[in-house]
């Protein structure tokens, strides 16, 4: 028998895999948190401002959670500004 065959090594890096995955899982969970908040502040916010249609109540929630989008969308010029130093 000859000398025991090298592993080789995969085409990736694999603890950067495991560090993007773990990103996109915490952000999935972030936005999901975000959703119950908006959903647990729904029964508060209804009556404040008056929401008796169900399409009205809707574009409240849906205005909510793309507040959350726009809240989150200038972190990625700061991400991707700090990822190529």
């Amino acid at each position: 028998m000859g000398p025991a065959a090298e592993k080789p090594s995969p085409p990736y890096n694999l603890r950067y895999v495991w560090l993007i995955s773990v990103v996109v899982a915490m952000g999935g969970l972030l936005f999901g948190y975000d959703w119950v908040v908006i959903g647990g502040a729904k029964p508060f916010f209804e009556p404040f401002f008056n929401l008796t249609r169900e399409s009205v109540r809707g574009w409240a929630n849906s205005c909510a959670l793309l507040g959350c989008l726009a809240g989150a969308a200038p972190g990625r010029p700061v991400a991707l500004g700090a990822s190529l130093r």
